[in-house]
């Protein structure tokens, strides 16, 4: 946007709140700052060091009418140097010779290209909360006054606006565009194999949100005494593809052995670091996990000081849960083709599934929780898991794919890669229901659909909230005897686009028994063709509730294979039981 000239300061100071009034990037309203500040008071140059929300620390965003990778890569901790001092204190201030201030920080008068001599400092906060520091640097003609210091002090409450503006402008473009490339990533790794092009995939996708220099995945060997690079970007020289490292070894090492994400602002001042690439200042790690194992890591570097935050390393995670997803995929694919067709698919199918089902029930206190499922044929088209999200939270997942077999397993496949990746992103229950039927949508042949019941159990709550897109209603058997049904809260996934999913929530009091099932248990049939129906799961819910979760699950499944003679289930079984203990 054009500035209009600024003949009087006093008299244009509605001209520049029009001029900010309007919804720009950071990039964007750097400018149009700089130019306002330097000719309204007649200044060499300006500065703006914005908060950064995320570190709790200021960032030159703008020096010297340019944006620089190498300015934005300085920090200042609040009360460090002018700045710093003058947002702790909330007090504009002006200095004749700043050289003589003994907070003066001269650490980026290289990166500015000019020496500090008189300063005009005034602080940027809104709604009371603290936005940074906006600077005018020395007079062109004569020293700064008291007057351009209260006119300067004037113009950021309209700078703080602007600046607060900007950075939700930033933060939702932000976000849409991290959604719109973790759903591509997504709906790439589950139609696709190919695990080199996959990983490329990725490494183009990481590099639209979180700027670096250089990548690098790795993978675990199977005694875990190594880690093997799987692929590079950025680097000089190029790796052998079975170029291996010691386990431990680096920060690469360092985060195969732990299992847990690092951020290294300076290279420079950290013992684990191993000098591979000269040009490297910051760098950051994201273990790539399959289930409970830790498989491998996922590296960024970046040329710049304190390049990545808590937010990249959350993003790097989600990224890297779908290589993980997409190296499983690989793997099993490469098993797949060393056997005949129908050998290589059932070989695959029953891999995929073991490693889908959780090894152990979890130990929840003041919860008896199991879980089981009985295939009908070699492998299964339901679905069950245990998902520990956070602390005394856990989610509880229950799903069945349209028709049976080979194909039903690979779409139940493909269903599990994607709940579990968007569970990781920390989305809401109705937005993963609604982002999983999309990526469904895109990944399914007409007329395939999968029903699922997704909620999080709050332990110390006794809790559940929960979303069931079109499945079984779950049987809930209250203490005192009394049966209810969780109905469904939205429609089956993998068919209507746009579908919106409700929660809602129940308490699970003391002695309450809840049964997550699929229709395999209420409709298996007997020689006469009758259904086992829910009345009978109530009954024996009652006869049972005394057992042990585990005992339940195994006596449901027993009754219903007597009801049935003893054949073989027309239908896969899954349930869940969940006892809250009195």
């Amino acid at each position: 946007m054009p500035l209009p000239p600024f003949d009087n300061p006093w008299k244009s100071l509605w001209e520049a709140s029009r001029a900010l009034d309007s919804l720009l990037s950071l990039d964007e309203l750097m400018p149009i700052v700089n130019r306002l500040v330097c000719q309204t008071l007649d200044c060499e140059c300006a500065s703006l060091l914005v908060v950064d929300e995320e570190m709790g620390v200021l960032r030159p965003h703008l020096a010297v009418g340019r944006t620089g990778e190498a300015v934005k890569s300085i920090l200042w901790s609040p009360g460090r140097g002018i700045a710093g001092r003058v947002l702790s204190r909330n007090c504009a201030e002006r200095l004749e010779d700043v050289s003589r201030d003994p907070d003066a920080d001269f650490s980026v008068e290289a990166s500015l290209g000019v020496t500090v001599r008189g300063l005009l400092a005034a602080p940027l906060g809104r709604d009371g909360v603290p936005v940074g520091v906006i600077e005018a640097i020395n007079k062109t003609h004569g020293e700064f006054t008291e007057e351009d210091l209260e006119f300067l002090h004037l113009l950021s409450y309209d700078i703080a606006s602007a600046v607060d503006n900007a950075r939700i402008y930033d933060r939702e473009r932000w976000e849409r565009s991290q959604n719109e490339v973790l759903s591509h990533v997504a709906a790439r790794v589950a139609r696709s194999v190919a695990l080199k092009d996959v990983l490329e995939d990725i490494l183009d996708a990481v590099e639209e949100l979180v700027p670096y220099h250089a990548a690098e995945f790795y993978l675990c060997t199977d005694d875990r005494t190594e880690f093997q690079l799987l692929a590079a970007r950025g680097y000089s020289f190029e790796r052998r593809p079975d170029f291996r490292l010691p386990i431990g070894f680096g920060l690469v090492g360092w985060v195969c052995q732990t299992g847990r994400g690092v951020i290294v602002p300076n290279v420079e001042r950290d013992d684990r670091y191993v000098n591979s690439r000269p040009e490297t200042r910051s760098e950051i790690v994201a273990p790539l996990r399959s289930g409970d194992r830790v498989i491998g890591a996922f590296n960024l570097e970046s040329d710049r000081l304190n390049a990545f935050g808590e937010r990249d390393l959350e993003l790097l995670g989600a990224f890297a849960a779908h290589a993980a997803i997409a190296i499983d995929r690989a793997h099993l694919y490469e098993e797949l083709e060393e056997k005949r067709r129908l050998e290589r698919e059932l070989a695959f199918a029953r891999s995929v599934q073991r490693t889908f089902q959780p090894r152990r029930s979890p130990e929840l206190p003041g919860f008896d929780i199991a879980g089981l499922n009985e295939a009908s044929e070699e492998v299964s088209g339901d679905y069950y898991d245990f998902v520990h999200i956070h602390e005394n939270h856990y989610g509880l997942a229950l799903a069945d794919v349209s028709g049976k077999g080979v194909p039903a397993a690979l779409i139940m496949a493909s269903f599990r890669a994607s709940l579990i990746a968007e569970i990781r992103n920390n989305y809401s229950i109705r937005t993963v229901m609604a982002k999983v039927n999309r990526l469904l949508l895109e990944s399914v042949e007409p007329g395939q659909f999968v029903t699922a019941f997704y909620g999080v159990l709050d332990v110390e709550r006794r809790r559940l909230t929960y979303a069931n897109a079109g499945h079984n209603p779950p049987l809930l058997l209250r203490s005192g005897g009394k049966a209810e049904q969780l109905p469904a809260t939205g429609s089956i996934l993998g068919v209507f686009p746009g579908e919106v999913f409700r929660e809602r929530t129940v308490e699970l009091r003391p002695g309450d028994l809840l049964l997550l099932y699929t229709d395999g248990l209420t409709e298996a049939t007997n020689a006469e063709g009758d259904l086992f129906g829910l009345s009978r799961v109530e009954g024996l819910l009652s006869s049972f509730r005394e057992r042990p979760a585990s005992e339940i699950c195994r006596g449901l499944l027993a009754a219903v294979r007597e009801f049935a003679g003893q054949r073989c289930l027309k239908d896969d079984v899954t349930m869940q039981v969940v006892k809250s203990l009195e």
